[in-house]
This record gives C-alpha cells, sequence and structure tokens, in this order.
C-alpha cells in the first residue's frame, strides 16, 4: 500500500533524524525561556545541526544493530544518510564558528559536546553497561549549559535545568532501549532493559523521573527558577504518561514520536505561554 503524503514525511523525519535534532532545539529553546533570555537563531541552529550530525554518524555505525532491529531502515541509510550527513557537518561548522565570535566558552561547550557524542558512536560505547545512559543523558544535557553559556550565564539555576533534562533523556534512551533487546542481544550489548528486563526499566525510569520532579521543587523552594519553570510540571508528566504505556507498546510511532516527542511537546506550552 502507497503511503500517505503525510505517513511519508513523517517516516522520513524520523529515519533522517530530523525529528531528534528538533527536539535538541527545543531543549535550547526552553532553556533560554526559563532563563529569561532571548531566543536565538544561532543557538537554535547549532545545536540542531550538532544533533543532526553525531545522530547520523551513530546511524553509520550502528548498522549491525538495525539490521535486526529496524530492518526497514536500511535502505534509507544506503541512500540519505551520508548526503544529510555532509550536510549538516557544513552547516554545525558555520554555526559553530559564529558561536566562537560571540562567546568562546559557549563554543567550547559545543565542541565538547559533539566530540563526546562521536566518542560514543565511533568507540562504541553502548557496548558498555549503564555508560551508554548516562553518556548520552549528559551530553543532552550539555545542550542547556550550551545555551545558557553562549550569554554568559553559569549558574545553579543553569545547574538545575541541566539536572532535570538529564534525567529526563536518561529515562528516554533507557526506555529506548526496550524495543532494541533482540537486537542488543545478538550483539553482544548489555543494557539496562536486557539486563533486568522490560518492568524493571520501566520502574527506574519512574523513580528517575520522579528525582526530576524533587528537582523541580527545590528550585522553587530555593528561589532558582521564576515561575515559568511550572511548565516544567507538564514535561515530568508526560514522562509519566510514556512510561506507563511503555511495556504493551511497541511501534516506531510510540518510540520515534511520542517518546521523542516529549521536548516537542513542552516547546509547543513555552510558545503558547509566550503568546499570552
Amino acid at each position: 500500500m502507497q503511503k500517505s503524503f503525510f505517513e511519508s514525511a513523517g517516516s522520513f523525519l524520523l529515519k533522517s533524524n530530523i525529528f531528534i535534532a528538533i527536539g535538541a532545539s527545543c531543549v535550547a529553546y526552553i532553556t533560554l525561556f526559563l532563563l529569561n533570555l532571548p531566543v536565538n537563531y544561532v543557538v537554535l541552529a547549532a545545536v540542531f545541526f550538532e544533533s543532526l550530525l553525531v545522530y547520523n554518524i551513530n546511524r553509520l555505525t550502528d548498522i549491525d544493530e538495525d539490521k535486526i532491529n529496524v530492518p526497514e531502515r536500511m535502505a534509507f541509510i544506503n541512500r540519505y544518510t551520508k548526503p544529510i550527513l555532509a550536510m549538516s557537518a557544513l552547516f554545525y561548522i558555520y554555526y559553530a564558528s559564529i558561536v566562537f565570535s560571540v562567546n568562546t566558552t559557549a563554543f567550547f561547550i559545543l565542541i565538547f559536546q559533539t566530540l563526546a557524542a562521536i566518542a560514543y558512536s565511533i568507540f562504541r560505547i553502548k557496548k558498555y553497561f549503564f555508560i551508554k545512559n548516562a553518556l548520552v543523558a549528559f551530553t543532552w544535557g550539555t545542550t542547556v549549559l550550551f545555551a545558557g553559556s553562549y550569554y554568559g550565564v553559569f549558574n545553579i539555576s543553569l545547574a538545575a535545568i541541566f539536572a532535570i533534562i538529564a534525567f529526563e533523556f536518561f529515562v528516554n534512551n533507557t526506555i529506548f532501549d526496550i524495543k532494541d533487546m533482540e537486537g542488543d542481544r545478538k550483539c553482544n550489548i548489555k543494557t539496562i532493559a536486557n539486563t533486568f528486563g522490560a518492568k524493571k526499566t520501566i520502574l527506574l525510569g519512574c523513580l528517575v523521573n520522579t528525582f526530576s520532579v524533587l528537582i523541580l521543587f527545590a528550585t522553587f523552594a530555593f528561589g532558582l527558577l521564576t515561575e515559568r519553570a511550572n511548565l516544567l510540571f507538564l514535561l515530568l508528566i508526560y514522562v509519566y504518561a510514556y512510561l506507563y504505556m511503555a511495556e504493551n507498546t511497541n511501534n516506531k510511532v510510540y518510540y520515534g514520536l511520542f517518546v521523542d516527542g516529549e521536548f516537542l511537546f513542552t516547546a509547543f506550552f513555552v510558545l503558547l505561554y509566550g503568546m499570552i
């Protein structure tokens, strides 16, 4: 059956990693909003193309697992991934050079984030139990540090946002391992999901998400963030929702759109708030 335009467009966004790269830009956007800083297209574009670059590098290094876990992706990778990789590298260099001219600290944070993500793929860090999840969560949290440091903001409020985003993406990539258990086992990759099973992995996700809730309450108790941070509760509720659905759902719409859409969902409400 021929796919509709919307199905084809959605498939392209997911397979090309454009959707997840938009999510990275949303993290930067949310950070700037929470810190009451101006939205800057250079910040959003830099993290977008950085994510597009590193995730497509990961596509090429994870081919063995993807042949088992997502075989329908292989034709797309063979045809489109290298051109997308080249394009994203050029734009990444361009925007990184602008960042360098504005704030060298932000530039080095961006470079560090990129190198850490590339090292994850090239050195196959995903094969190391737990380290994979921690590194991916940390690099996503670094997007927060980059956005704040671009404006010279480097304080405990920024650290609190970093912690919440990092913990939320720890939950995200840990839950993703549930759908990849078969391929990871065959490739001798030990993950939280294929070590402890789906139920305990989901429970771990709930515990980590609850810890994020406590951090958010602490930011209010100590006056670290303004009432704008209340919108982060929507993100935390959203994560509880996909954790609730995780055990009985295993399809690309759930993982590709719903789970990876957590920051787009939050950014949408941030945008609405800004219009009020």
